[in-house]
């Protein structure tokens, strides 16, 4: 029980949003959720089985609302006066594991193209077996790029030293050739917070386990590979082994056509997806988990340098993908 204190209270304190709320419990999660999240289990919970049998990938099983006898065990654990109004159950997956804010941008991170390949395989296989009839979900990029460009383009242009206008036309001129395909089921927010790999006791099979279905909607295949491959943004070790990997999966599962749209659809994700980590940098976003995770320096003088380098490398390291995905975006629009 003290474990699962502990690693609550961590988890509270290193989110990005003060309004997140989690609790752990006799291996289960609690956590506050919103309409969009609901509606995720609701649709998701239908393909549970499925998914797990035949694309290799586990989801949370949704118990529903806090009973009221573990609402008292929680405040009596946590000393807080925890309020019940949209707190639900959920289970465990143990191979997902909340990282310090540094290790979920790749650093020290272990994976390996077998891992890599693994999570192609069981999200391909995920947008094949999820088909929601109707789906509402929150306005972004995948509806409006260019206007999460023009939101974000006075604080960014103006560090980068440079107009967004050339990346608003490649982003432009992408939307045209992906409408040649179908929006299709999406986690929309992967990151290396929600989600592992584990081996099942039974047969040794690899799953992906992902969890925080919040985001869940539709994009463009290709969408949720995109937004992963910017939390390598501090490891570029793992990103070239990322890119091998994709461009492998890409060529053994894809025609000519239907791959270029998969790796048009990638690059775009991660162009746009790098645009707009300088933007919530720079407008500080970060501030809560990046102080949390150097509150341990000894000297406050110490602590600020760290902090200051961590910041600089992290900018840079975004700045440095941004400018490969225009590149690449480039050349598949030439081509």
């Amino acid at each position: 029980m003290e474990l699962e204190r502990r690693e609550t209270l961590r988890i509270q304190k290193s989110l990005v949003r003060d309004e997140s709320e989690i609790w752990i419990l006799d291996g289960c999660f609690y956590k506050k959720m919103d309409a969009a999240e609901l509606e995720a289990y609701s649709v998701l919970s239908s393909y549970q089985e499925q998914l797990l049998r035949n694309a290799n990938m586990a989801i949370p099983y949704f118990y529903g609302k806090i009973p009221s006898l573990e609402l008292s065990q929680l405040r009596k654990i946590y000393n807080w006066n925890i309020s019940p109004q949209n707190l639900y159950k959920i289970s465990f997956l143990a191979g997902v594991k909340h990282r310090q804010f540094d290790e979920s941008y790749g650093v020290d991170g272990s994976f390996t193209s077998e891992d890599f390949l693994q999570i192609f395989k069981s999200l391909f296989l995920f947008r094949n077996i999820v088909q929601p009839k109707s789906l509402k979900f929150s306005k972004d990029y995948e509806l409006d790029p260019q206007g999460l460009l023009r939101e974000s383009a006075e604080v960014v242009d103006g560090f980068l030293e440079t107009d967004s206008k050339y990346l608003s036309d490649r982003i432009g001129k992408t939307q045209g050739l992906l409408g040649q395909s179908s929006l299709v089921a999406a986690h929309r927010d992967l990151n290396w917070n929600n989600m592992g790999i584990t081996n099942t006791i039974e047969g040794g099979k690899r799953v992906l386990q992902v969890v925080d279905w919040g985001t869940f909607g539709l994009a463009y295949a290709g969408y949720d590979e995109g937004r992963l491959f910017t939390r390598l943004a501090l490891n570029p070790y793992l990103q070239n082994i990322y890119l091998a990997s994709i461009a492998d999966f890409a060529r053994s599962n894809f025609g000519f056509q239907e791959s270029k749209l998969f790796m048009l659809s990638f690059w775009r994700t991660v162009a746009i997806r790098s645009y707009r980590e300088i933007f919530l940098i720079l407008t500080g976003r970060y501030e809560r988990p990046i102080n949390y995770r150097f509150m341990d320096s000894s000297e406050d003088e110490r602590k600020e340098k760290s902090k200051s380098i961590f910041y600089k490398e992290f900018l840079s390291s975004f700045e440095t993908m941004l400018g490969i995905a225009v590149e690449n975006l480039s050349l598949l629009l030439s081509n």
